[in-house]
């Protein structure tokens, strides 16, 4: 009887060290897919492209417009990464690497700078449509991806 409760005892011992074995495997394996997912949100392509078109109140080409790319860290803090100017059919595009300390890009053209003086003598303010909707919480774009941003400008009165 003694023996029956002994092997008894070394059936269940048996089967609980498979069952810590298979549960240590399978932690081991989601610490791993957990690592792999991490690395690659981190290490992934930060390649960001924002391109699009600047127009008038006619819906007419707006050359020489200044538009920008400043990076988002911390709280409210943006600097300045990419600016770039509308050619003569009111075309823009900028290829960002996006360095890592930037969670976000804000895009817009600037309204107070002496480089946007076409801008200032003859607009007010601008419309935005992102990727072909308008946008009133202009414009953040997303790291890593490509974004359409056009700017309806308004005249001054």
């Amino acid at each position: 009887m003694e023996t029956v409760n002994f092997m008894k005892q070394n059936v269940k011992l048996y089967n609980l060290k498979r069952i810590i074995q298979v549960l240590s495997i399978a932690f081991s394996l989601i610490c791993f897919l957990f690592i792999l997912i991490s690395c690659s949100i981190y290490f992934g392509d930060r390649t960001t492209v924002i391109y699009g078109k600047v127009t008038d109140q006619n819906k007419e080409a707006v050359d020489s417009i200044l538009v920008e790319a400043s990076g988002l860290w911390a709280l409210y803090n943006l600097q300045n990464i990419k600016q770039t100017y509308t050619d003569e059919n009111g075309n823009y595009e900028m290829v960002i690497e996006v360095p890592r300390k930037y969670n976000s890009l804000d895009i817009g053209i600037p309204y107070d700078m002496i480089a946007n003086s076409k801008f200032q003598n003859n607009y007010s303010h601008d419309i935005v449509w992102k990727n072909g909707k308008q946008t009133y919480n202009c414009c953040i774009a997303s790291i890593g991806e490509k974004t359409e941003y056009n700017f309806q400008l308004k005249p001054n009165k």
